[in-house]
C-alpha cells in the first residue's frame, strides 16, 4: 500500500500534473484490495448490444483463461448475444470462438501463453453465463447507464486457496499441510441437487446412442485414427495427443449425463426389492 501511495509523487506523475495544471496538494489515491480467484473462464460483458445499440440485449465475449487474451484481441471469442424477455434473459445468438491462445497465470507470478489448435465446448455454462448478466444487469442499475464490465468465473463448488497456497515449503520442497485451510462452501454446493434433479429428467439412459457429443466423440476417434503420426511435424504431433486427452473429458462429459439417471433407477429398484 506503500508502494502505491509512493507512486503518486514519481518523476513522471509529478511531471504529468504539472504539465496539466493539477494541484499536486488536492489529488488523492484508494488502494483497492480484493482476494483473487482461481479463474476457469474471462472475458467482457456490454449491458447494451454495442453493434445495434439494444439497450434490451448484453453481449459476452468470453475465453478459457485470464481474460487478457480477450480484452486484447488476440483471439476469437466465444460470442454471446441474450435478450430480456418478460421471464427473464434468454440466450438468442451464440458463436463459438477458435481458441488461438489462452492466457494462464504462473505459480511463480505473470503469464504465459498456450497454444490451442482446435474449438472446444463453451468457455461459460449456460447457467453461469444467466448468473453473470443477472449480475451485470445489477451494475447498469446502480450506475445507471450501459457498462463494459470485465469477468471472471471461477466455476462452482468448494472454494479453497490455490494447491501450492496449501503447503509449508522449505527450499521449494514441501515439508508440511498448512493448518486450519479455510474452505468454504459456495452457492453451487446448495444448488447442486436442483441440478442433479435437472440432469436426471433431461438425459435418458435409454437414448443415450442417440446424443450428438457421442457422434462427436466417434467422429473425433475415426479422425485420429486416421493420421499418420510419423508424417506429422512436432507441433502437430503435441496438437494430437493434447485432442486425444480430450476425447477423455468428452467421455467424461457423457458419463456424467446418464450416470446420475441410472443411479437413481437402480435405488430405486433397491428400494422397491426391500418393501
Amino acid at each position: 500500500m506503500r508502494r502505491c501511495w509512493a507512486s503518486l509523487w514519481t518523476d513522471r506523475a509529478v511531471s504529468y500534473r504539472r504539465h496539466q495544471g493539477i494541484d499536486q496538494q488536492a489529488i488523492k489515491l484508494a488502494v483497492v484490495i480484493q482476494r483473487m480467484v482461481q479463474v476457469e473462464d474471462a472475458g467482457v460483458v456490454f449491458t447494451a448490444n454495442p453493434v445495434t445499440g439494444a439497450r434490451d440485449e448484453m453481449v459476452v465475449d468470453a475465453n478459457p483463461g485470464l481474460g487478457d487474451a480477450v480484452v486484447s484481441g488476440l483471439v476469437t471469442p466465444d460470442h454471446f448475444v441474450l435478450k430480456k424477455r418478460w421471464s427473464g434473459w434468454w440466450i438468442v445468438e451464440r458463436r463459438p470462438g477458435k481458441r488461438e491462445v489462452i492466457v494462464l497465470p504462473r505459480i511463480e507470478g505473470g503469464t504465459e501463453h498456450i497454444s490451442s489448435d482446435r474449438a472446444r465446448a463453451p468457455a461459460l455454462p449456460d447457467s453461469a453465463l444467466l448468473q453473470l448478466v443477472r449480475l451485470c444487469s445489477a451494475i447498469q442499475l446502480h450506475f445507471g447507464s450501459p457498462q463494459d464490465i470485465e469477468w471472471a468465473w471461477s466455476g462452482f463448488g468448494i472454494s479453497a486457496p490455490a494447491f501450492d497456497q496449501m503447503f509449508i515449503k522449505k527450499d521449494d520442497v514441501i515439508v508440511q499441510l498448512k493448518h486450519n485451510i479455510a474452505f468454504r462452501p459456495t452457492s453451487g454446493i446448495f444448488l447442486a441437487p436442483a441440478r442433479l434433479l435437472r440432469i436426471i429428467l433431461h438425459y435418458n439412459p435409454v437414448r443415450w446412442q442417440e446424443d450428438t457429443l457421442l457422434v462427436k466423440i466417434q467422429s473425433h476417434v475415426k479422425d485420429l485414427e486416421a493420421r499418420e503420426l510419423r508424417t506429422l511435424s512436432w507441433r502437430e504431433l503435441l496438437s494430437t495427443l493434447q485432442e486425444a486427452q480430450d476425447i477423455f473429458v468428452d467421455v467424461g462429459e457423457l458419463r456424467r449425463r446418464y450416470y446420475p439417471r441410472m443411479g437413481f433407477a437402480a435405488a430405486m429398484a433397491s428400494i422397491s426389492l426391500l418393501s
